[in-house]
């Protein structure tokens, strides 16, 4: 993962200007539900990333099959003045434009587990199909 990148900078260049600061989300999917968090500090993004990977082998935790939950983190770039909900809206505006796109599912910029972007991008696509 390219940590100095932000990838809504790729995919929505000129959107964010002036001073900005990289956030880092953690999101985690369910196909038709999403749990987000997001961190200021790329360490503790890591941290909660794998500790949602710890979490879908932890079956006793949870009631959604394992097959069904893709885990993801990117790096994502604000406006530096932005107020924490302002972050969050930004966020997840950003994210249901692009969570069934090859454009971000297969970027470089994302990190996924356990599924492979190709097999995630499948698993939505069939979802969408239903």
């Amino acid at each position: 993962m390219n940590n100095n990148l932000a990838i809504n900078t790729v995919l929505q260049p000129g959107l964010v200007s002036g001073s900005t600061i990289t956030v880092w989300p953690v999101i985690t999917n369910s196909l038709g539900s999403t749990c987000m968090f997001w961190f200021f500090n790329e360490q503790d993004a890591i941290t909660e990333f794998n500790n949602e990977k710890k979490k879908m082998h932890d079956t006793k935790n949870t009631n959604i099959p394992f097959g069904c939950v893709q885990c993801i983190m990117f790096a994502f770039e604000v406006d530096a003045d932005a107020s924490n909900e302002q972050i969050t809206q930004a966020i997840d505006d950003f994210y249901d434009e692009v969570e069934f796109s090859k454009e971000f599912n297969f970027s470089s910029l994302v990190k996924h587990y356990p599924f492979t972007p190709e097999a995630w991008q499948t698993m939505l696509e069939n979802h969408i199909a239903q």
